[in-house]
């Protein structure tokens, strides 16, 4: 197959194709290296591949058909809001959550939710389970009881914030998923905030206590707004609130961290030590990033910001072994910047700029280790355009190690798409490797479109396949908290790399929360896994062998109180 060439208005440049798909090129990057873009286009085409077949994609959007409204399976067509992975039956296969807003969205052909029964471990008999229904946003998986089964959390939208507190129908839900039943549980809990207008909920650990971010849109009645909730000793949510110090001119004030109107959090690490901090970002310039940096336990942090007028829809938290530190990522308008506290003053400073993809502002954004080969690769989600309709484009910068230095980041990475010309409203993305090939997989959602019969598009799944070494952690602890704000280390005789359990939680979308760790093409096959719990607890596990799911349980480790 014969490379084309493609005037994207910077310019005609060639490259090679691939034998599995045809190329154009489109570049962003054209004027920094002496390669363009790599653009793969699937129209006819159901498989691409890069980098000489280093890391793969198949398209298997076939495998989430859902089941309508008459019963039968059917490819979906609509909008759709929350996605998520997690696991509600207690094995090792990832379940999906799916929602579509509301069942108008779908002229009734579709219920509201979806929980779609380890989709991986059998491509073609699959399980479904309809979940809840109303005016859904975004749901996400978390084992709030400690039986090692996730429950379901669906944020409700309020009905634009005109419902009455007494309308059920705008109840936040919690299910329990038990056979082929979901039982709502949400008021036992105080997590069903009657009447929000909910967006996002994000689960994260101070203190070895398990905190719940409500990102709710603002109601005009001011009920349940933008919230923080508590879990308490006897396992129900309450209102809190987080402090943090506030230091200029040499002057310092303890003052609340509030969650505002900012639109996403991110939970990791990025100062020198081992306590987890805390990112929001927004993308009006008036918000930009704020920063809860703590040292240790105990300690009520300090405020962090980055510059005025610095416009970061997403931040998130990764460690990059070419800098031999963390950082936190964000698009803005200069780039993709990876940044790092400021030695000086309360600020962020950035370390390097990777140029844009295309120049259009993302609807959504990932960090992952794409190919298995160490270093964190940057997923991006974008509306593109052939010239006549839009379509949905993934914007990679996928790391290449051949000419790779930590004085310049740029170099270890080149820029890659993959366009889908038939998927015109692309709304957000997960992760997960959802049929635990070693490879992490990219789950796209749909947003609304006009005209059209059903306000939207569709799923697409891409089933990435890779060459390179793995091993996934699977961390639990039986006290409720996932696991969430454990540190784990692992130790190879040619790498070493530490990460943190999270709760996988983006902007309306929750990736499989497992830790993935690439480890490369080399031959050894041996690991050491470290895991330091958040109570100061360590669990070692020595001579593991690679490329396999390591479920890692804390038993009395985890649920030990804070040293």
């Amino acid at each position: 197959m014969k490379p084309h060439k493609r005037n994207k208005g910077f310019g005609l440049i060639a490259c090679t194709a691939t034998a599995l798909a045809g190329l154009g090129l489109a570049s962003a990057y054209w004027n920094k290296h002496k390669s363009g873009t790599e653009e793969q286009i699937f129209g006819h085409q159901t498989e691409a591949c890069f980098d000489n077949g280093e890391l793969c994609y198949k398209n298997l959007s076939n495998v989430i058909r859902l089941i309508a409204s008459d019963k039968l399976e059917k490819d979906y067509r609509g909008q759709t809001w929350g996605i998520a992975w997690g696991n509600a039956n207690d094995n090792d296969w990832p379940d999906l959550y799916l929602n579509h807003h509301k069942e108008s969205n779908t002229r009734g052909r579709f219920p509201t939710s979806h929980l779609v029964i380890d989709p991986g471990k059998s491509m073609n008999t699959r399980n479904f389970l309809t979940v809840g229904k109303g005016d859904q946003h975004s749901a996400i998986f978390h084992d709030f009881d400690g039986d090692n089964r996730d429950e379901i959390l669906e944020t409700i939208g309020g009905r634009s914030g005109k419902a009455s507190p007494t309308n059920r129908g705008t109840f936040n839900q919690l299910h329990k998923i038990t056979a082929d039943t979901a039982k709502d549980y949400a008021a036992a809990l105080g997590v069903e905030q009657p009447g929000a207008r909910g967006r996002n909920v994000s689960p994260f650990l101070v203190d070895n206590t398990l905190f719940l971010a409500f990102l709710n849109q603002s109601r005009k009645d001011g009920r349940y707004g933008p919230n923080f909730m508590k879990r308490d000793s006897t396992g129900h949510f309450q209102h809190a609130e987080l402090y943090a110090t506030s230091c200029r001119s040499g002057k310092c004030k303890k003052e609340p961290f509030s969650l505002e109107r900012y639109s996403s959090l991110s939970y990791g690490l990025i100062s020198e030590d081992s306590t987890p901090d805390i990112a929001l970002c927004r993308s009006e310039k008036k918000g930009g990033i704020k920063l809860l940096i703590r040292k240790d336990a105990k300690s009520t942090g300090s405020l962090y910001k980055s510059q005025a007028g610095k416009k970061s829809k997403f931040c998130i938290f990764s460690y990059f072994p070419q800098l031999k530190k963390n950082a936190i990522v964000t698009e803005s308008s200069e780039g993709v910047e990876i940044m790092t506290l400021a030695s000086q003053g309360n600020t962020l400073r950035t370390l390097q700029i990777l140029p844009a993809i295309r120049r259009q502002d993302s609807r959504d954004m990932a960090i992952a280790d794409m190919n298995n080969d160490r270093i964190p690769d940057i997923v991006f989600l974008k509306e593109g355009s052939d010239g006549t309709r839009p379509s949905t484009v993934i914007a990679l910068h996928l790391s290449n190690l051949r000419n790779c230095t930590s004085q310049r980041l740029s170099s270890c990475y080149e820029a890659k798409t993959m366009e889908f010309p038939y998927a015109p409203a692309p709304r957000n993305l997960a992760l997960a490797d959802f049929n635990n090939d070693g490879t992490l997989d990219i789950l796209i959602g749909a947003g609304k479109t006009t005209p059209g019969p059903y306000k939207g598009g569709q799923y697409i799944l891409l089933a990435g396949k890779s060459k390179g070494n793995w091993l996934k952690l699977d961390i639990r602890c039986p006290n409720g908290t996932n696991g969430i704000g454990t540190i784990a280390s692992i130790r190879t005789t040619n790498s070493n790399t530490t990460q943190l359990k999270t709760s996988g939680v983006g902007h309306e979308t929750q990736h499989d929360s497992r830790i993935h760790v690439g480890l490369g093409t080399s031959k050894m096959r041996r690991a050491t896994i470290t895991t330091s719990w958040p109570n100061g607890q360590k669990t070692i596990l020595t001579n593991i062998g690679v490329n396999r799911i390591i479920r890692i349980n804390g038993s009395g480790a985890c649920t030990k109180a804070l040293d």
